[in-house]
């Protein structure tokens, strides 16, 4: 059985010399698993088309009750994103969250054409800002997966606009600032009257406008944090690559660095680790924001995180203080120390 299909690589796993493991979005099948036989190897007629956020039209076969990639051809690389580290840490994130939205087997074109959208502002609007392009993906990926916010008003006393107006990450309704008790537990956050019409356009309005529309200051930091909180809340879970610095350590498949580093994550979960304030940790493992190294860097199992800030040091990270230590770490020590606790 082959099928033809335009398919956007959300996912890449290097498996055994010369073959990968994709996880593929399809304009027809939705989200698949697919091999592609040899596509590492020197002259590979596939290789292109099996990059990791390539938008490719493939030939996939089934062999063994597994799909496999006979034939892919590049459509379109985004390479304004593959050139800088900042707007690929966010594709990747991009990414990630379509993966696990989307349903194996089960077609979703508005979740894939709002992941292209998204993928070409990075690639085309320089002018747009990061958090601008990342909120407004956020707010209508839930959306689109069943989590739409309900803004048309206060959800105790009907009020619109709210007074105040608070949003409840938990219930994710709207409601005045006086009315908290109304909604139960959990965290409400403010949105400021122009970063809730924000919310509307996203969520409302015409998807082929999404980023046709201009927020600064404090009511964009408002709509970023507010979508990527709600998002965090609904899902129950982080990502490998958040968009944003959280001023904190995150354990996972990362690079470690002496007694300041955690243990590897446990696929599946997702946690957090504090920096102690004396230990022996670089600024840069403190500072973020963190990454996805699509091409999986050899001394580390991908998916694999580091902080930008990490790329420039992994050749030379001092402790910060001359009493703790050595002076530098070669990368290899760098990246394979870890704490024994």
């Amino acid at each position: 059985m082959h099928i033809t299909t335009k398919a956007l690589v959300l996912r890449t796993v290097d498996y055994k010399e010369s073959d990968k493991i994709l996880t593929l979005f399809t304009q027809d099948q939705g989200k698949l698993t697919a091999s592609a036989r040899g596509c590492r190897k020197k002259g590979s007629t596939i290789a292109a088309g099996c990059q990791l956020l390539a938008w490719s039209e493939m030939v996939l076969y089934d062999y063994q009750g597994r799909w496999s990639v006979k034939e892919a051809a590049t459509q379109r690389l985004f390479r304004g994103v593959l050139g800088d580290i900042e707007r690929l840490a966010l594709a990747c994130y991009f990414a990630e969250v379509a993966e696990l939205l989307a349903v194996e087997g089960e077609p979703a074109p508005e979740l894939l054409s709002l992941t292209l959208n998204s993928l070409h502002a990075l690639d085309q609007m320089p002018d747009k800002p990061l958090p601008l392009v990342k909120a407004a993906f956020e707010w209508k990926a839930m959306a689109l997966a069943g989590y739409e916010p309900l803004i048309d008003g206060c959800d105790v006393c009907g009020a619109d606009p709210p007074e105040e107006p608070r949003f409840h990450l938990r219930e994710g309704v709207l409601h005045c600032a006086g009315c908290r008790e109304g909604v139960g537990e959990g965290i409400s956050m403010p949105l400021s009257p122009s970063a809730l019409a924000a919310v509307a356009h996203i969520v409302h309005g015409d998807p082929k406008r999404l980023f046709s529309f201009r927020l600064e200051g404090e009511a964009l930091k408002q709509l970023a944090d507010t979508a990527e909180a709600y998002l965090h809340t609904q899902l129950e879970r982080g990502f490998s690559t958040p968009g944003r610095r959280y001023g904190r350590y995150r354990s996972g498949n990362s690079c470690t660095y002496g007694e300041a580093a955690g243990k590897p994550r446990t696929w599946g979960r997702s946690r957090y680790r504090e920096f102690p304030a004396s230990s022996g940790s670089c600024a840069a493992y403190r500072a973020g924001p963190w990454i996805l190294f699509p091409w999986g860097p050899p001394w580390v199992t991908p998916p694999s995180a580091v902080p930008v800030r990490a790329l420039q040091l992994l050749t030379q990270l001092p402790y910060p203080t001359a009493a703790q230590g050595p002076p530098v770490l070669d990368r290899h020590q760098v990246c394979t120390r870890r704490d024994r606790d």
